[in-house]
Parts: structure tokens; sequence; C-alpha cells
């Protein structure tokens, strides 16, 4: 392996693992919810607690990201993740875990993952410089890898959480956070001041006030009509989609006798088909032909 790549590389392995664990909490903690309390309305807050800070907080967190550095974000949202998650099972053994104690800390875990996502991937442009390799190239393996540990992740999680429950699989999702957090300490040494190809911004202290720069890329975006509706659709589907994904299907699961198993199941079909999709040869307007 070159050792100009093991930066890449590390980063794609903390990525599958990253995600693995994210497809893990996604099914362990609605299921927790609804076996425990039985109610789909505090599965359904239980959702919103965490959602609602992680959208909010990856809005906010760009100009941030550029001060500190997508490496340090990333990997302390990390170890955090990893305080906060396993914070949920403890706190269940010791029988110290309220309904607004969970709401709380599942918040608290939503607001450090929506910046640490966001980190990650702005640490891509720093790979494509560190690494030699075409912004595609690099690009195309994240996505890669985004999609095979969806695919591979939400299998595992309906095994673990059928296996040992939702409070139990939970320590597994800390621990992910921590292989992860590891990982890009041990490999991305180098990128902490790698600029991105290109790029002639001054140092993060001397740009501009964090709000002006926060209004100038909402700016940018809403005067973009294509990216503009890229982020209203995005937006809309996943809005769908958290609520058949969180709420919807393991309240059928557990009314139906069907067990966690099938919740597993269901999310690897989802992210199986993605994963075709996304080999599928992309069409061109000559492909097209009138009937």
């Amino acid at each position: 392996m070159s050792a100009r790549r093991t930066p890449l590389w590390g980063y794609l392995t903390a990525q599958a693992v990253s995600i693995t664990g994210t497809r893990l909490s996604m099914i362990a903690i609605p299921w927790f919810v609804l076996t425990t309390t039985g109610s789909a309305t505090r599965t359904g807050l239980v959702a919103f607690a965490e959602m609602a800070p992680l959208v909010l907080l990856q809005f906010l967190s760009g100009p941030v990201i550029d001060r500190l550095g997508a490496r340090r974000v990333a990997i302390t949202c990390d170890w955090g993740s990893a305080l906060v998650v396993g914070a949920v099972p403890l706190l269940h053994a010791l029988g110290l875990l309220t309904f607004p104690a969970l709401l709380g800390l599942v918040a608290v875990a939503g607001a450090l993952r929506g910046p640490g996502d966001a980190a990650r991937h702005a640490m891509l442009p720093l790979l494509v410089a560190h690494s030699h390799l075409p912004t595609e190239r690099v690009t195309g393996l994240d996505g890669t890898v985004e999609r095979t540990a969806s695919l591979a992740g939400a299998a595992i999680a309906g095994g673990v959480v059928a296996a040992v429950g939702g409070a139990d699989a939970l320590v597994v999702d800390a621990a992910s956070f921590l292989v992860s957090a590891v990982i890009l300490v041990a490999t991305t040494r180098g990128l902490a001041t790698a600029p991105a190809p290109g790029d002639t911004t001054p140092p993060p202290s001397r740009v501009r006030a964090y709000l002006h720069e926060l209004r100038e890329g909402w700016t940018f975006t809403r005067r973009d009509p294509v990216l503009m509706g890229i982020a209203v659709m995005v937006a809309i589907t996943n809005l769908l989609d958290q609520a058949w994904s969180v709420v919807l299907v393991p309240v059928w699961a557990h009314d139906s006798g069907n067990g966690v198993a099938a919740v597993g199941i269901l999310a690897a079909t989802f992210g199986g088909a993605a994963v075709l999709g996304s080999l599928s040869r992309r069409r061109t307007p000559n492909d097209c032909r009138a009937t």
C-alpha cells in the first residue's frame, strides 16, 4: 500500500465501521424504545429527538469545520458519540435510564453525528489532494463503501439486536464509534494541514465572521436552482424515509410478531437495491428511443 494513499484507505475503513454502527443504532434504538415502552408515539419522539439536532447542527457546522479542520471535528464527534451512546446501555443496566434521560442522550448523539458526518464529507478534497487520485475515483470509492456498509450493516444490525437485545446492541454501536476514531487518528495524520486542490482560502482564523460565512453559504445554495432543488428533494424524501424506517417498520415487526430480524432484512433489501441502482449503467440521451 502506498504511504500516500494510507489516509484514504484509513478513511474508507473508518467510514465502513461508522456506517455499520449507524445502521445498528437506527434499528437498535427504535426497537429498544418500542420493546421497553410499547409506545409508537414514544418511538417517534426519540427519532425526532435525534434527527432535529442532527439536521440543525449539520446545517450550522460548516464554518466551524472550516475553522477547526474536518479531521479534528470528525474524530472529536466520534469520541463524543462513543461516550453518549455507551451511556444508554450503562444507565439502563443501572436502572437509571428514564425516558427524559433517553431523549436527552439521543439528542446529544444526533447533535454529534450531524457535524461528524459533515466533517467526513469535508475530508474528501483533502484525501484527493493527498492521494493524487482523481476526484471521481475517491468519491466513487466513498460511495461504494457507504452503500456496501449500509447493506451489510442493516443485516448485521438485525442479527445483533435479535441476539442480544436493543440495549446491549448499543454497546456494539458505541464501540464502532471508538474504533472509527482510532482508525482516523492512526491513518490520517497527514491531512491535518493538507490543502484542498487549488485552495487559496486564508487560514481559518482569518476568514470572515461565522454568521457572514453561514449566510454566504445559504445565499449561494438558494441562488442555484439545481442545488436548491436537490436540497428540498432530499429533505422531503429523508423525512418520509425516517417515518417509515424508524417508526412504521419497527411497529409493524413488533405487532406482527416477525421480530427485529425482519427489520434488518427489510433494511438490507433496501440497501441492496440501492447498491444495484448505483451500479446500473448510466443512460445517455442517445440511449433513449422513441416508441
